[in-house]
Formats: C-alpha cells, sequence, structure tokens
C-alpha cells in the first residue's frame, strides 16, 4: 500500500505555492483506486461526476459540489462512477499547517461536506486557482484560514450530542427528498412539539429546517449541472425548486454563484 505525494488520477493543472499544492485531476470512468494512503493532509471539491469512497467500514457517496477532508496517512479507497469525476485537490504540507493556528487538530479526521459554506469557500479556491496570477498565492491563504474556521466551526457542532428526534428528522428529510413536506406532519410523526423540533434543529444544525431543504435541492441541482446538459428550466423542477428563477435565487445564496456560471466552471473539460 503506497503512500503517495500526489493525486492518482490525471493531472490537468496544477500549481506549487510555499507549504501547499493545487491540482485539478480527473479520474476515468469506474476507475477503482485500491486502498492507498497519502503523504500530506489535503483537501478534495469534487467538481463533476462522483465517486464511492471508503475507510474502513464507512463509506461516503460524493458527487459534484461535495468537499472532503482526508488527513495523511488514512488508508482509503474509491470507486469512480460510470461517468469519471474531476476534482479540485489542495494538498497541505506540515509547514503550512504548522503556520495556521489550529491546523492539524481543524483537519485531523476524514469528514465530507456536501454543499454549504465549506463547498462555498472551496469553490473560491478554485476560481483564485484559475485566476493564475501574482496575488493567488495570497488569496489561497486567505481562503484556506477562513475555511478552517469554517471547519473548526462545524466540528464544534458534531461534537456535540444528537438528539434521537433530530437524526430521524434528518433521514425522513432526506428521504423525502422533493415531496412536500409540514412542519406539524414531521413533528407528529416524531412525537415532538413542532417548536421543540424547530429549535432542536436549529440549533443543533445551525439552520431552519426549511434551510437544510433547500441544501439538499441545491446538491442535486449542482451535480445535475455538473454532470448532465440538462436545460436549467429541468433542473430546477427535478432538484425541488418550483422553477428556474428560484433555483437562480437560492443556488446563488448559497454557494456564491449562479447554476449557469456553476456548470461552466464545473462541467466537462
Amino acid at each position: 500500500m503506497p503512500v503517495r505525494n500526489t493525486t492518482l488520477g490525471v493531472r490537468l493543472r496544477g500549481a506549487d505555492f510555499p507549504g501547499l499544492s493545487v491540482a485539478e485531476v480527473r479520474y476515468a470512468p469506474r476507475a477503482d483506486l485500491t486502498s492507498h494512503e497519502h503523504q500530506f493532509t489535503y483537501l478534495s471539491l469534487v467538481l463533476r461526476g462522483g465517486f464511492e469512497e471508503r475507510v474502513g467500514t464507512r463509506v461516503e457517496q460524493a458527487c459534484s459540489a461535495s468537499v472532503v477532508v482526508m488527513p495523511e496517512g488514512i488508508t482509503h479507497s474509491e470507486c469512480i462512477g460510470p461517468i469519471g469525476a474531476r476534482s479540485l485537490t489542495v494538498a497541505l504540507k506540515p509547514s503550512f499547517l504548522e503556520e495556521v493556528a489550529g491546523g492539524r487538530q481543524q483537519l485531523g479526521e476524514w469528514r465530507w461536506f456536501h454543499g454549504g459554506p465549506v463547498t462555498r469557500l472551496m469553490l473560491s479556491v478554485y476560481r483564485e486557482h484559475l485566476l493564475a496570477d501574482e496575488q493567488t498565492g495570497f488569496g489561497l491563504c486567505e481562503l484556506l484560514c477562513e475555511l478552517f474556521r469554517v471547519i473548526s466551526r462545524e466540528h464544534d457542532r458534531d461534537e456535540r450530542a444528537t438528539p434521537r428526534c433530530l437524526r430521524v428528522a434528518l433521514e425522513l428529510l432526506h428521504a423525502r427528498g422533493r415531496d412536500g413536506v409540514r412542519l406539524g406532519d414531521l413533528a407528529a410523526d416524531l412525537g415532538k412539539d413542532p417548536a421543540y423540533l424547530a429549535r432542536t434543529f436549529r440549533r443543533r444544525m445551525g439552520c431552519t429546517m426549511s434551510e437544510y431543504r433547500r441544501h439538499l435541492w441545491v446538491r442535486h441541482a449542482a451535480h445535475l449541472l455538473a454532470s448532465t446538459d440538462t436545460p436549467l428550466g429541468e433542473v430546477a423542477l427535478a432538484s425541488g425548486f418550483a422553477d428556474q428563477s428560484h433555483l437562480c435565487r437560492v443556488f446563488k445564496a448559497q454557494l456564491g454563484l449562479t447554476p449557469q456560471a456553476y456548470r461552466l466552471l464545473a462541467g466537462p473539460r
């Protein structure tokens, strides 16, 4: 099982900076990347396609707009999906992590984020990388410092005990996908008071249930935008939005760019 200091895909473009390197990488359809580990901790944003990643008995399904934190030395494997995958990977050397307060602690465990502020910041990292001018290294460091802060905040939230009713509520929100959901019905299913459920969800998740539902819709829309040529209006309806205008408003609010801009950024190369 080799220790890798590079990714296992085909490097499309990349750049090295003091303490870190950035690479855009493409993976072949249905590639099977057997157990391996990396020399450096890295962050990776899935731009297009998807794959299944396994660490021990834990499995995560990644698609466009997903972000992984992979600490150095963690044994993992990937099975790439039918259309392949393209990712932006930021490898962080120990010297960089030592300069950033708490960097090692914040990035010390394997974690996936599917949309939200972590994805938004990684998209900004990608756009900074594409500028490729004399300020890019400086800009990347600023963005990564903010990213570490956000990841640390999410870690603190995860460390708090999760009430059983919240775990079940999350399962129901995912299971019902784009179907209509009413707070009263959800609370009744869980045997909880609606106000208690809404308050508990907001405190533990950092957002309301309606915001979380929109987050799920944006995640589905991002996958369709990057991996298919489905028209925007159809993407909107397939993802749960009322129409294309609704998709554009929510998508930009969450990820910082319009659906069309995201498609241009994350689509086929």
